[in-house]
Parts: C-alpha cells; structure tokens; sequence
C-alpha cells in the first residue's frame, strides 16, 4: 500500500476535517478567542479557571481536556468545526 493510498482510504472513512484561517489550539489564542465571546480563561500551575467576564471570585477549575470541551460545545453552537475529533 502506498502513503495516497491510506490517505484516501483514511479520508473515505473519517472525511476532511475543515477550519477557519488562523485558528489554534495553543493557550494564548483560545484565550482571546474565549475573551471574544465573553469569558476569562486563566492557567495557574497547569490548572485553568474560567469564568463569565466581570464575574467576582475565581473562575471554575478545570483541566486543559474540559477546557477544549467547553470550547468545543460553545464552536458547534456558532456552527465552527470543535478542535477535538470525536473517538
């Protein structure tokens, strides 16, 4: 088997996974993206809080895996592709 050939098998079964120019995953630019939309994303000693912006007190704590959760159910709600790929 050749690599084209697992590629397009693997395309056949699984499809093309499409995003918008400049989307990421790292840290900084889901921040502003969550800031953009109203929320507060901070990480102190690997653990992340969020949080509503103007919301007192510390955001909830959470790990970087419920973070992307969060992330992804708000982009399926504006129609975007989430940034996980389900199992």
């Amino acid at each position: 088997m050749t690599l084209s050939t697992l590629t397009t098998e693997y395309i056949a079964q699984h499809g093309v996974r499409r995003f918008e120019q400049g989307t990421s995953s790292e840290y900084y630019a889901l921040q502003a993206w969550l800031l953009q939309r109203g929320h507060v994303l901070t990480c102190a000693s690997n653990r992340y809080t969020l949080k509503p912006v103007g919301q007192p007190g510390r955001g909830k704590g959470m790990t970087w895996g419920s973070v992307l959760n969060f992330i992804d159910s708000l982009r399926v709600a504006e129609n975007l592709e989430p940034l996980r790929r389900k199992a």
